[in-house]
């Protein structure tokens, strides 16, 4: 029986953020779901009940109606949602998104989220270095949203990344973007067109979390090549793996909320 909505809301007129109360989610295992926009306080108040709460850090582009923009240049400018939020060794993510221009600069990538630092993708099967264990998913370039997922090997003491990347994605309009991470497989799933992506967990290796929570919009590192500037309308953490319903009623309730919230946003 699938878990359905993520989130119940008090009304229907999902666009008066004030009326916004947190409420239980029905789906157990949301750790954080934050509807961005219109200012900081509102933006980072994680709408699950007695749920953890974020923290604005910077000052970001713009806030607008249903989205945020944030600028991941390092320095003064530099912007991002402090999830406070740590990854499990289980994990489902949403993120509502859209780089700020479709042509993206190689050196200046928009990250959607990261456990900051080095991403994992820097642990090339180097023995006991995990320094950059953790996760990433960021616009490596134009129609690329690549993927980072550090592995580790107990036994042999060797880190293995997982990088990989769905393809072919139309930067122009808004996407409802969704990652699980398991025992055995990662995912990458674009729920607004249904393209999907996946890659299995080599044999012997086990997911290798970061210390650092998840933040939304920036690497939080001194990396100049992923200071890109993007667009985030919802972000959310589970500690579990949604299946294929679970997914579809999510974003069907996150697609209203968008929708409502600023009618030019239809993921």
């Amino acid at each position: 029986m699938p878990k359905r909505l993520a989130i119940a809301y008090p009304g229907d007129d999902l666009s008066d953020e004030a009326a916004l109360t947190p409420i239980r989610p029905r789906a157990a295992g949301a750790q954080a779901i934050f509807l961005l926009g219109t200012d900081a306080a509102r933006s980072g108040c994680n709408r699950v009940k007695g749920g953890v709460p974020g923290a604005m850090s910077g000052t970001p582009v713009a806030y607008g109606s249903g989205f945020v923009r944030f600028n991941g240049e390092e320095g003064a400018n530099q912007s991002r949602l402090d999830t406070r939020i740590k990854q499990s060794l289980t994990n489902t993510l949403y993120a509502a998104y859209r780089p700020a221009s479709p042509t993206i600069d190689p050196e200046a990538q928009p990250v959607v989220w990261s456990t900051g630092l080095g991403f994992a993708l820097n642990n090339q099967n180097e023995a006991g270095n995990r320094t950059s264990n953790g996760i990433a998913l960021w616009t490596s370039q134009a129609g690329y949203l690549s993927l980072s997922v550090a592995t580790y090997n107990p036994t042999t003491e060797t880190a293995l990344p997982i990088v990989f990347a769905l393809t072919g994605i139309d930067y122009t309009i808004w996407h409802d973007f969704v990652v699980t991470i398991g025992p055995t497989l990662v995912t990458i799933d674009d729920l607004t067109t249904g393209a999907h992506a996946e890659r299995t967990v080599t044999a012997g290796y086990v997911i290798d979390p970061n210390g650092s929570s998840i933040i939304w919009g920036d690497s939080a590192g001194t990396q100049t090549v992923r200071d890109g500037i993007g667009d985030h309308g919802v972000a959310a953490i589970f500690n579990e793996l949604h299946s294929a319903d679970d997914r579809a009623a999510t974003h069907a309730q996150f697609r209203e909320r968008q929708r409502l919230a600023s009618p030019s946003i239809d993921l």
